[in-house]
């Protein structure tokens, strides 16, 4: 499984928080119930002894069309601009 080094001191208005290794969700839906999925990190706090945690990787960062359905991956920003009707 992939980790990420996420420093969420970035993410926090309070600039608090630690550097924590993230396993990041891809196919392998199989290892998932001993984590806590977590977002894009906005005012998450994380102390120096977090449980695991784990956020979608970038395969979920994705807008299609697919017959007539608009489908949006859940690791989409929402102010994504870039697709264009």
């Amino acid at each position: 499984m992939k980790t990420k080094s996420i420093n969420f001191k970035k993410y926090s208005s309070f600039k608090i928080g630690s550097e924590v290794a993230v396993a990041l969700l891809e196919d392998d839906f199989s290892s998932i119930e001993n984590y806590y999925l977590i977002g894009s990190c906005n005012n998450t706090l994380v102390g120096t002894n977090p449980p695991p945690l784990m956020m979608l990787s970038k395969m979920y960062d994705y807008i299609k069309i697919e017959g007539n359905m608009l489908k949006v991956g859940g690791a989409t920003p929402s102010g994504k601009s870039s697709f264009v009707l």
